[in-house]
């Protein structure tokens, strides 16, 4: 398989891989996190892990919709849904070790 045939999230000096997070009870019921490949060490530029790196995630804060006893958001009351902020990992990142 040539470079250009492996996606780039896997090229990448901290590769991850993406997965689905599903929840009946959320609107969205599927949200897509990132998981990185590599829990330590990252890859220089050469491909050899290299420990004066560490991978690490990118997360954001997502909106979504808690379903408390219904099927649907078109089903919600003020009493049966509510907002929440989930935390998703959207990538990975290389980080030193010095702080």
């Amino acid at each position: 398989m040539s470079s250009t045939e492996v996606p780039q999230r896997l090229r990448s000096m901290s590769p991850f891989e993406y997965c689905i997070d599903r929840d009946q009870a959320r609107f969205p019921r599927d949200v897509v996190k990132a998981k990185c490949v590599c829990n330590e060490a990252c890859f220089d530029s050469s491909g050899s892990r290299t420990r004066a790196t560490v991978s690490m995630p990118v997360d954001i804060h997502m909106s979504v919709i808690h379903l408390d006893g219904v099927s649907g958001v078109e089903e919600c009351t003020k009493s049966s849904c509510f907002v929440e902020s989930l935390r998703v990992s959207v990538g990975c990142h290389c980080t030193s070790l010095d702080y």
